[in-house]
């Protein structure tokens, strides 16, 4: 695992891991109705998970990027989403992908 995680700050451009707050858990629970959307228009769909925030990363770009790894309540597997922020506030999906890690996500082995 710490390996992933200086891949991960080497390679993809400093991610860094974000305390799971107060501010950031609204953060989270404000992109579900994106997350929705981008399913709608891919043709997928999905179940928005109800359990816990499990990890939020952060890359600031222009505005920032954001990886959260969202738990389902009974199911062993997370839901990873990776999303941009813009400095004005607007959010896009990127991807989501069901995952056991953040890295699954990128993709980094």
């Amino acid at each position: 695992m710490f390996a992933h995680i200086v891949i991960l700050g080497l390679t993809i451009g400093s991610y860094k891991k974000e305390v799971l707050d107060e501010e950031t858990n609204k953060k989270i629970e404000l992109i579900k109705p994106f997350v929705h959307d981008f399913w709608e228009k891919t043709g997928y769909n999905g179940v928005f998970p109800n359990g816990p925030n499990e990890e939020l990363w952060s890359q600031v770009v222009n505005g920032k990027n954001y990886i959260v790894k969202k738990a389902f309540d009974t199911e062993p597997l997370s839901l990873c989403v990776n999303f941009h922020q813009s400095f004005d506030g607007d959010v896009s999906i990127l991807n989501t992908n069901i995952c056991k890690s953040v890295f699954d996500i990128l993709d980094i082995d």
